[in-house]
């Protein structure tokens, strides 16, 4: 089978290697009859602290440098941590966090979902 066409097959792979539940697929038909469209998306139920984890599997299986983080502390008074991330050349902001461990896999997180398309193809 062609390498762009293991998307879904290396994305279940990953989640029964993990120990996490398989993704849930959904895929609806627009347009007319005679030339419909089609889209599909997966949902994957991955608990927060596996998103770090997830980044650097996938950045050592593609012989990509391992992300870098930088945490600044918001508020010297309250502890909230925003992270942000460099990966393949990109930069990605995280949300505020309470903790500098939970900000990093927030971080993680969203530069999964924004290059989700990516992360599988290979």
């Amino acid at each position: 089978m062609p390498e762009h066409l293991l998307h879904k097959t290396r994305l279940q792979e990953y989640a029964q290697k993990s120990g996490l539940d398989l993704p849930v697929y959904d895929s609806s038909s627009e347009g007319f009859p005679r030339a419909p469209t089609f889209k599909a998306s997966s949902h994957c139920m991955w608990d927060l602290k596996c998103c770090k984890s997830i980044l650097n599997e996938h950045a050592l299986r593609m012989n990509h440098a391992s992300p870098t983080y930088t945490t600044t502390q918001q508020d010297k008074f309250h502890p909230v941590y925003v992270s942000s991330l460099v990966f393949d050349g990109k930069t990605y902001r995280g949300e505020v966090a309470g903790s500098k461990k939970e900000a990093e896999q927030l971080v993680a997180r969203i530069c999964h979902r924004v290059s989700s398309w990516y992360f599988f193809k290979s």
